[in-house]
């Protein structure tokens, strides 16, 4: 990695350049500096890439369960309406400002 250093010293040099070529080397600068505290700071949290995937499927399921809970829906029932919404085959049809839950050959 190209410390901060590095990076002031390199900006000093292209303040010569003219603008045009100076602006394109600045954003790459930045983008480079944005790249490099993103990549510290997933290196201080210590995990590894699975541990990482692994953390955001616990909470995203942990989601699940508060939006079941919140809604009094039992948390299998929300998956089976999921993945059916996924394969097309969920329809809530409006009925007088209420909505209806429409089953279809006994399911």
């Amino acid at each position: 990695m190209v410390s901060d250093e590095a990076l002031k010293k390199l900006q000093e040099q292209i303040a010569a350049w003219p603008m045009t070529q100076r602006f394109v080397v600045q954003q790459l600068i930045e983008d480079y500096s944005d790249i490099r505290k993103d990549l510290l700071a997933y290196k201080n949290t210590g995990l590894t890439p699975e541990e990482v995937e692994r953390s955001k499927l616990e909470i995203e399921a942990g989601c699940v369960k508060a939006i079941a809970r919140t809604y009094g829906i039992d948390i299998n029932r929300l998956r089976k309406l999921a993945e059916a919404d996924r394969d097309g085959r969920l329809v809530v049809l409006p009925c007088g400002g209420q909505f209806k839950e429409v089953k279809q050959n006994g399911n």
